[in-house]
């Protein structure tokens, strides 16, 4: 049936048409419209293989020139070189670009001795197998082109702009040159593409959800989206165009003209989150996962991680130097997050300060950034025993004292206010005569700041929670705000509450 359009001043009149008018009109809408695959036909075919073929001429010619380190290929083939070393590395990007390196290294038996020290050294001289390294972004950088041809062809665009589309890249010589490198930029492109294909592919089975090829190609999204973030994090602005695509999207959903029920939206938006959400950052996990299971061993990355990961790495420079700490050990206790060094001196906090508060006018303790001899204590054990404990290892949850050795005081904490913080008790020191009258204010507990292996605290590897039993705070330290004048600029040291 088909409404015809009537004059004002007439009724709409409706126009039937039978089943044979119906066909001649399908017929001749058919011969005036034609899809673009249907009117070049195989010419497609015949373009993407032409495009192909000289996307790996131009990428595969002369792979092995220059035969030495070119740009960044000193950091990311150093990087596979960690990898088939196992030695633990810090880099600011996902470890799946570099692992696909490592693995190419792998298959071609390289051992990673050579480590890419500086551009322009030679790759010959070494028998390198950096040829087998370009490769892999060669062949990728190859397989982008075609990937843009398909892309423009499945968009609904004519041959002449798809071919148009994809030479713009073929022929680029920034895209053509990195390609050939041992890079990850090449890696980072074809994911992305293969994103936006993807994303193509999929947007066209929206007329038939939830079908086998709606799920394919809505699972092959979120497999390349976690590609592409796990190559590089500028991938986040794929995740962000695919995302806004994807809004869009149901919202068109959304519109009454579709029909949808309230139950179908939602299975939509499950489903999606699950493809395009959890689907990449299980991956993206899984790659991490690969990456700290590879590098076991020490390396030059160790500086950039805490204590307590160091730990638990193989030949690792902190165990070799960790020594077991025994009561009546000198000692120096390091804030981490400061590398500051509990410290005293025997100059005295003043009786009363710039704010009028008024203080315990004893021994001030601080914190400083820096060795010296006021920073070295004694490990006391809780009760004084005739140096009876004398040699037995301090074991974390031990509740211990602390004699500072330049000045033969006892570390002490009590309800008087710190200087810099009202809500932080003052830790100051007693001498010995003093401490046994006040020696509940002198007890301070070792808390490990995570469940140990093992019992005895070590040095370097041992990290703890000094905390105070009487008051219930931890030692703190901070660099907000320093000491005036009489505190000589340090830093303050005080208790910092406990919350349970």
């Amino acid at each position: 049936m088909s409404i015809g359009m009537a004059s004002p001043n007439e009724q709409p009149q409706l126009v039937a048409f039978n089943k044979k008018d119906t066909n001649k009109m399908s017929k001749t809408v058919k011969l005036i419209y034609k899809s673009p695959a249907e009117r070049y036909g195989n010419q497609f075919d015949i373009a993407l293989i032409v495009i192909t073929c000289l996307a790996f001429a131009t990428r595969f010619w002369k792979l092995s020139h220059p035969d030495e380190i070119v740009f960044d290929e000193v950091h990311v083939g150093k990087f596979a070189s960690y990898y088939l070393r196992q030695q633990y590395f810090f880099d600011v990007h996902p470890p799946f670009g570099k692992l696909l390196f490592a693995f190419i290294g792998w298959l071609v038996g390289f051992d990673g001795s050579f480590m890419f020290e500086k551009i322009g050294i030679s790759y010959s001289k070494d028998k390198i197998p950096y040829v087998a390294y370009r490769s892999l972004p060669a062949f990728l950088s190859s397989c982008t082109l075609p990937i843009i041809f398909l892309t423009m062809k499945e968009a609904g665009y004519s041959l002449p702009a798809s071919i148009l589309s994809a030479s713009i890249v073929l022929f680029d010589n920034a895209h053509i040159c990195f390609s050939r490198l041992i890079l990850l930029d090449a890696m980072l492109i074809f994911a992305i593409m293969c994103t936006i294909y993807s994303y193509i592919m999929f947007y066209k089975q929206r007329h038939s959800p939830f079908s086998y090829s709606w799920w394919k190609w809505l699972f092959l999204i979120g497999v390349a989206l976690s590609s592409t973030i796990s190559i590089k994090y500028i991938g986040v602005f794929t995740f962000m165009t695919i995302g806004v695509a994807v809004i869009i999207n149901l919202w068109d959903l959304l519109g009454i003209e579709r029909g949808q029920s309230i139950f179908i939206f939602i299975q939509h938006i499950i489903y999606r989150l699950f493809c395009l959400i959890i689907i990449p950052f299980v991956i993206y996990l899984f790659w991490f996962y690969i990456h700290f299971e590879i590098l076991k061993n020490s390396g030059p990355g160790d500086a950039f991680m805490t204590t307590e990961f160091r730990d638990t790495l193989q030949n690792s420079s902190l165990v070799k130097q960790g020594l077991a700490v025994h009561y009546y050990d000198k000692i120096t206790l390091k804030h981490i997050d400061t590398n500051a060094f509990l410290h005293s001196h025997p100059q005295r906090y003043p009786v009363r300060y710039e704010n009028g508060r008024v203080s315990s006018n004893g021994q001030q303790v601080t914190a400083v950034p820096f060795e010296d001899k006021n920073n070295i204590w004694i490990v006391l054990p809780e009760k004084d025993e005739n140096e009876q404990r004398l040699g037995y290892p301090v074991k974390y949850n031990d509740t211990v004292r602390f004699l500072h050795v330049s000045t033969q005081t006892i570390l002490l904490a009590h309800n008087v206010a710190s200087p810099l913080y009202i809500t932080n008790p003052e830790f100051t020191t007693v001498p010995l005569d003093q401490a046994t009258e006040r020696h509940p204010y002198t007890l301070f507990q070792l808390r490990p700041t995570h469940n140990k292996a093992e019992d005895i605290v070590y040095t370097k590897l041992g990290i703890l929670n000094v905390i105070h039993t009487f008051a219930n705070v931890a030692m703190w330290t901070h660099n907000d705000v320093y000491l005036p004048k009489w505190g000589f600029g340090q830093q303050e040291d005080g208790g910092l509450n406990v919350w349970f």
